[in-house]
């Protein structure tokens, strides 16, 4: 395949524009988001559309969005962003980051016990809210 890349950091594929079957460019394509999504700054469909050398038309015509491959690189680079996030939360002395830290880790238990009671009673249906004066 014979491939450019640009200075904005396209891929171009001379090889998909020629007059292949629509197989042979879906093969074609899907290569060259794979390459995309290879990129750890890469962590939606939007992402990888946005620096194809095609339509987003095109990119879903060919169903790329579905590929298995790109899901998983796509999640991969998720998982390593937020990996990285809760690291930095753990070992920043900032409290709120690490009761946010704490809520994503917790059990429902712990989750419960951190929030206030206040929030947790919910008015019933056509209950309103009762005023006593003394």
């Amino acid at each position: 395949m014979s491939t450019i890349t640009t200075v904005s950091g396209k891929i171009i594929d001379r090889a998909v524009k020629k007059g292949k079957s629509k197989e042979d460019k879906t093969a074609n394509y899907l290569e060259i988001a794979l390459k995309i999504a290879d990129n750890p700054d890469c962590h939606f469909i939007s992402d990888i559309v946005a620096q194809m050398p095609c339509s987003t038309s095109t990119f879903y015509d060919h169903k790329l969005e579905q590929s298995e491959k790109l899901k998983e690189k796509l999640n991969k680079n998720r998982i390593e962003i937020k990996q990285l996030l809760r690291k930095k939360w753990l070992d920043n002395p900032n409290a709120t980051l690490q009761i946010a830290l704490y809520k994503l880790l917790a059990d429902e238990h712990e989750r419960e016990a951190l929030r206030d009671k206040a929030n947790n009673e919910q008015l019933q249906p056509n209950e309103g809210i009762k005023i006593f004066f003394e």
